[in-house]
Order: structure tokens, then C-alpha cells, then sequence
């Protein structure tokens, strides 16, 4: 299953961004925070308006009974982040910090506060601490 999506926006703050990204799967469009360039590094900065590219979407939100539902499909390390790899109704693919409770379940419920934007044609934004440290 590719992850590809479409940039139909980009909401430009002084070292964040919102990106509207439409899936080219499920055509569904979410509303994702990209913020690489709080180092400086801006590894996202090629993203343009109209272009499509392959994104491994993060979901910052808390496990609930009335969130929406995600079907657990594996794990994933995405730099240095350990993650839980989770495929939406609509067939596209997220990503979840590790919890003990997700990680022995087959679906769980997630209330969405934000999706981050993780890496973008193979570009990584780690937000591990090994990550911004630079330690391994």
C-alpha cells in the first residue's frame, strides 16, 4: 500500500507550517503540522502546492472508546522513533508512539488532536530525543 498524498495548501507560520494533504488513496484530506524547521533544518521545505509525494503521517492524540477507529498493523522505526504502525477505515496508513496498550491490540479507538508530518520521499523529521541529540 503506497501513502502517497497531494499538497493542496500550505499555511506558512514563521518556523511551523499547516500542509493540507490530500490522500491519493481514500481522496480524504487532513490538516497536517510540519514543524522540521524548528531546528533549522526544514527538510520539508521542497514541498510545493500541487505536488504529491510519498508521507509518513504521526498521530499526537490519546487512545478513547469514542475515537475514531484504526486496525493495528505492525510496527515501524521511522529514524530513531519506535512506532505502531495503524491503517484507518478509509485504508490510509498512520503512525502512533508505542504504548503497551495499542501494541496488543487489533484496533484501537483515537481521539486525533493533530496529525504531525514524520518523513517525506525517504526525508526524516526524528523527533526522538536520539534524534535531536544526535546520539545513538
Amino acid at each position: 500500500m503506497e501513502n502517497r498524498y497531494r499538497v493542496r495548501e500550505i499555511e506558512q507560520f514563521d518556523v511551523t507550517r499547516n500542509l493540507v494533504l490530500q490522500s491519493l488513496n481514500s481522496g480524504r484530506e487532513y490538516l497536517v503540522f510540519d514543524d522540521s524547521d524548528i531546528l533549522g533544518d526544514n527538510q520539508f521545505s521542497f514541498m510545493k502546492r500541487d505536488g504529491e509525494y510519498e508521507c509518513s503521517i504521526g498521530i499526537f492524540g490519546e487512545l478513547a472508546p469514542t475515537g475514531e477507529e484504526f486496525r493495528v498493523t505492525g510496527h515501524a522505526t521511522i529514524g530513531h522513533m519506535k512506532l505502531i504502525q495503524l491503517q484507518s477505515g478509509m485504508g490510509d496508513r498512520f503512525y502512533l508512539p508505542q504504548s503497551q496498550e495499542a501494541a496488543k491490540s487489533r484496533t484501537i479507538h483515537v481521539t486525533v488532536l493533530r496529525y504531525d508530518l514524520l518523513a517525506v520521499d525517504g526525508e526524516i523529521n526524528d523527533r526522538s530525543i536520539e534524534g535531536i541529540t544526535g546520539r545513538k
